[in-house]
């Protein structure tokens, strides 16, 4: 196992090779390893990382069983050759915390780093998750390999992806209908995904060729805005159902066996023969709630498989370009089911919504609350002279021709408000037997919650001269 950044747990594991490129950083790995008393299975060596895993690459017996990429700020140069050096199964993690990035503050950057354009527009989070899946199945697919995303999430400032490493030449054929380049409206979260393949024959001899498609023009239907191209990006699923759903099944057990009292230690509780008894993976997490919520949502987006729900649009952003006031989503999620779509929402946003309805659908159903509502009606004139229309639609109460649009359809249910996905539902006692109620979205664990400063020499020699000073104090 390889570990670019920190010492992980290592009581599962054969032999842990701990590398950076600092001196000082190779030292504190050291001081680590000898206060957690993991010498025998952990190495701290200095050095290249990319020159650590090329010289792991080629021999199958040398490969690594799993490589945890965790640097500060992008990964993209370490995965080329992390997708060489890990063996065939075997589990590649990723961390990148450079979100500005890949959420279209910089594009240049973007596209500089991931080969792909990030737009600031839409589901930037989720997007931002799949650019980095594509980026690493590319890095394999050239070496006759794929990947099979486990766990894919969007934390906070940054995100962390599990993928597993295959070498298959049948399923690299399967890469190219699982990426797909995104046309986002600039104005509203209309969004259009096009595959960039297509299974035309099934079997045991499946075959891929070019998607097709049905050319269209800015403007926007819907709005009149102008289309931006993003991606490529991975259009498909966000990890495994079983494997995430066998995590929150742990992290469930762990929160009941916690719920009510403070948490017994290992020794504590033993049995008849005073032994320490056996606990599940989960045992003496404290972000058991965190873990809990951001893998639950996961889990929901994973019932909406492949490319209909491959990005989700977010409600108050909808009704600020019909400028408008939001309706509960309980009451959204109700409407959509009613019609026969399938709903859920993102882990990466609470006000985000994932289905596999039209986006003309969702817009239909806005406009109609709206009308029911009073708060819009078709076909008025905007009290605005020319020079409030052109800014910014915070500013000039909608885009008309989104607003005047009458809707295709007008037959919604808004009769029910509450819905299983609410958190409030959950939180005033409609849970089931047993279960532990975890906010869907908890706040941040600490204040002032963000990246902290990039490692450098200056902060070792501070750090180093403050311990010494320290310990010749105690002396």
């Amino acid at each position: 196992m390889l570990v670019i950044a920190g010492v992980l747990q290592v009581e599962a594991v054969r032999e842990v090779v701990a590398n950076d490129l600092a001196p000082e950083a190779v030292r504190t790995i050291r001081r680590n390893v000898q206060f957690a008393g993991s010498g025998d299975k952990v190495v701290a060596n200095e050095g290249d990382a990319v020159m650590v895993m090329m010289q792991h690459s080629r021999d199958p017996a040398k490969q690594f069983d799993a490589v945890d990429l965790d640097p500060y700020g992008s990964a993209a140069p370490f995965l080329d050759s992390a997708v060489q050096s890990v063996c065939d199964g075997g589990l590649l993690l990723v961390t990148c915390t450079d979100l500005a990035v890949l959420c279209g503050n910089h594009p240049d950057i973007c596209f500089a780093k991931y080969s792909a354009q990030a737009l600031k527009y839409g589901a930037r989070h989720e997007a931002a998750v799949r650019i980095v899946l594509h980026c690493i199945q590319a890095a394999a697919l050239r070496y006759g390999r794929c990947i099979v995303p486990l766990v894919a999430l969007q934390i906070d400032f940054y995100l962390r992806v599990f993928v597993v490493i295959k070498d298959s030449k049948i399923e690299c054929k399967e890469a190219a209908p699982k990426v797909a380049v995104q046309y986002q409206c600039t104005q509203c979260e209309s969004f259009f995904l096009q595959p960039l393949g297509r299974q035309t024959r099934d079997g045991p001899h499946p075959q891929f060729w070019p998607a097709t498609t049905q050319p269209f023009q800015s403007p926007c239907q819907e709005c009149g805005g102008e289309y931006q191209v993003g991606g490529p990006m991975y259009c498909h699923d966000l990890g495994d159902k079983e494997v995430v759903q066998r995590l929150v099944d742990a992290l469930q057990e762990e929160a009941k066996r916690t719920a009510g009292g403070k948490e017994e230690t290992r020794e504590s509780k033993s049995d008849e023969k005073g032994e320490a008894s056996k606990h599940g993976y989960a045992y003496g997490l404290k972000s058991v709630p965190r873990l809990r919520a951001l893998l639950g949502g996961l889990l929901e987006e994973l019932c909406l498989p492949g490319l209909p729900g491959a990005l989700h649009m977010n409600m108050v952003q909808m009704c600020q370009a019909l400028s408008i006031s939001t309706p509960p989503m309980g009451l959204v999620y109700n409407a959509l089911e009613a019609k026969g779509y399938a709903v859920c929402q993102s882990h990466t946003d609470a006000q985000a919504i994932k289905t596999d309805a039209p986006v003309g659908a969702i817009w239909d159903l806005l406009r109609c609350h709206a009308i029911k509502q009073g708060t819009l009606v078709l076909n008025q004139e905007s009290s605005n002279n020319e020079k409030q229309k052109n800014r910014k639609k915070k500013k000039s109460g909608g885009y008309p021709l989104l607003r005047n649009k009458a809707p295709t359809i007008s037959d919604w249910d808004f009769s029910k408000e509450t819905h299983r996905l609410c958190g409030r539902m959950k939180k005033t006692g409609a849970l089931a037997e047993g279960e532990v109620y975890a906010p869907k979205f908890p706040h941040n664990p600490e204040k002032n919650w963000g990246p902290k400063r990039a490692a450098s020499s200056k902060r070792f020699k501070k750090e180093e001269a403050e311990r010494a000073k320290k310990t010749k104090t105690d002396e």
